[in-house]
């Protein structure tokens, strides 16, 4: 049997599974997100066509993909095809997929996580392959998949790359006529939140803060004035934690730090 191209097995497994796992809790407007296969059958689409076919997909170790781990027998059921799942804990995934990229063919058809931060590095090596081709096509996409129902923010930052931008716009795409592509779908989402202990900003006689100035000075008056608690503790662990938060940087920012943006970019243009 002829190998299957991996840029479709990508597309086939984004297409079922994103719909069945994302798309129904990302859906805007009121609209209700279809049954895989609901509607029509489109001409040139089979479910079936790879039949007997194995997939292996790398997930990180993850309560929230777990979950997509549950949905993959749905797939198998649709389209007669296999899935291997390669699990591992996430800060060993992006070593694991440099190491597949670099082999004349890698292990992996289908990468179920690529962090922000990492879809720009792989796409700008030439690692993962657009997917609006594909997305657009009948035949490869079936009917019910509505790509325009994931929040754009949320499918920008984490899908496109401008390939031939420089700066800040690498990150997000270009305007007009750049070489802007999406390379991946999303399939989750964070929220950063502020908390704070009530217990010492009443001791303190200090009220919730307002500004990053404020911030700052609560988190020292505690340092020095409070023994054995610390000021402020925030994401910064190598990885995923510094790219994801953008309340570090904004902090960081006000405080006079370095833009992690621009020693991402920095990185990334280097010969």
């Amino acid at each position: 049997m002829r190998p299957m191209s991996k840029k479709l097995l990508v597309l086939i497994l984004i297409a079922t599974m994103g719909l069945v796992g994302a798309a129904a809790l990302l859906a805007g407007g009121g609209q209700e997100a279809k049954e895989p296969g609901a509607g029509k059958e489109m001409e040139g689409f089979s479910w079936t066509r790879f039949e007997g076919t194995t997939l292996v997909a790398n997930f990180p170790a993850h309560l929230a993909y777990d979950k997509w781990i549950e949905l993959i027998s749905e797939f198998e059921a649709k389209t007669g095809m296999k899935v291997e799942v390669d699990k591992m804990q996430y800060m060993r995934m992006r070593d694991k997929q440099l190491l597949e990229f670099s082999k004349p063919t890698g292990d992996y058809d289908v990468i179920a996580m690529v962090g922000p931060l990492q879809k720009t590095e792989y796409a700008v090596a030439g690692h993962l392959e657009p997917l609006e081709d594909f997305i657009d096509n009948p035949n490869l996409t079936f009917e019910g998949y509505d790509f325009d129902d994931f929040i754009k923010a949320l499918s920008d930052v984490q899908g496109k790359v401008c390939l031939d931008c420089k700066g800040t716009d690498i990150y997000l795409g270009g305007g007009p006529g750049s070489d802007t592509h999406q390379f991946a779908v999303p399939a989750s989402s964070e929220t950063s939140l502020f908390a704070y202990r009530k217990d010492l900003f009443a001791d303190a006689g200090f009220e919730a803060p307002d500004t990053w100035d404020d911030v700052y000075d609560q988190a020292e008056y505690f340092y020095n004035n409070v023994d054995g608690v610390y000021g402020l503790s925030m994401r910064g662990q190598a990885g995923h934690q510094a790219g994801a938060a953008w309340l570090n940087a904004e902090l960081r920012r006000s405080l006079g730090g370095q833009d992690l943006r621009r020693r991402v970019e920095h990185r990334l243009h280097q010969p």
